[in-house]
């Protein structure tokens, strides 16, 4: 048996565990980062104009009828509104059913409209682009331009209450001039549209432009012709003003005027 004094001893000692920790708690306070510059003048001004395009490309994704038939309507009503203002008489009153004429006509047609270009759009995709273009192009001014001058020329003879005879006299005359008329200027504003335009903002370029042409058209005729010419929906529209004669029996009777130092 081995002595006491031979028995391995037990140190215990806490002095490793007081160390102190490696992992020292240390506080940091986040700089809050540098502002954004200013910014400048352009930028500010087009501010309203960028968030509306930005809110109308998202509409037209989300709700593409909707967007549609709002933008149709609205187009139409200010384009025949700045027509009536503009160039009318001041003696002659707003014809506001005028006004509903092309509202309804334009939310009528406004589907028929998106569903063509945005078909279109995905047709013709292995050729080249600009060949593609023009294919798209050629196709709506030869094919969906006649049929949609139709549509307008009939739904307003409906509205205005002509026969069937009348509403085909007015096709055939108004008709083939609207169409000419409108290979001035629609061509080159549907190649635009085609080759540089995404497909969410095609139908705004195409009312901005019916609304300027629509404009421009009055103002020539009316100062010329006196003959009405709209455009709805990317297409040119013309109305024709029948001339209005006084009944046989109405005696015409014209201003005399009298010098009255002579007289006296």
């Amino acid at each position: 048996m081995r002595p006491l004094t031979t028995l391995p001893t037990f140190r215990l000692t806490l002095r490793p565990y007081l160390r102190r920790s490696p992992y020292r708690r240390t506080t940091t306070i986040a700089t809050p980062p540098p502002p954004p510059p200013a910014p400048s003048l352009l930028r500010r001004l087009a501010a309203p104009i960028t968030g509306f395009i930005a809110f109308y490309g998202a509409s037209q994704r989300a709700h593409p009828w909707i967007t549609q038939i709002a933008t149709s309507t609205s187009i139409n009503a200010l384009g025949d509104a700045n027509a009536q203002l503009l160039f009318s008489s001041a003696e002659t009153p707003y014809d506001y059913f005028r006004t509903f004429r092309m509202v309804a006509t334009g939310a009528l047609l406004a589907i028929p409209v998106n569903s063509w270009y945005t078909r279109i759009s995905y047709c013709f995709t292995t050729l080249p682009h600009m060949a593609a273009v023009l294919l798209r192009v050629g196709l709506s001014q030869a094919i969906f331009t006649p049929f949609f001058l139709v549509g307008f020329f009939g739904l307003q003879g409906i509205m205005e209450g002509k026969s069937s005879q009348g509403i085909r006299e007015k096709i055939e005359t108004t008709g083939p001039r609207a169409w000419r008329d409108g290979l001035v200027v629609w061509p080159f504003v549907s190649t635009l549209n085609f080759a540089v335009v995404p497909l969410e903002y095609r139908a705004l370029v195409g009312g901005v432009a019916s609304l300027g042409w629509n404009t421009w058209l009055s103002f020539l005729n009316a100062k010329k012709k006196g003959v009405e010419d709209s455009v709805i929906g990317g297409a040119p529209v013309v109305e024709v003003k029948e001339p209005v004669t006084a009944p046989a029996t109405t005696p015409l009777t014209v201003p005399v005027v009298r010098n009255i130092k002579a007289a006296a």
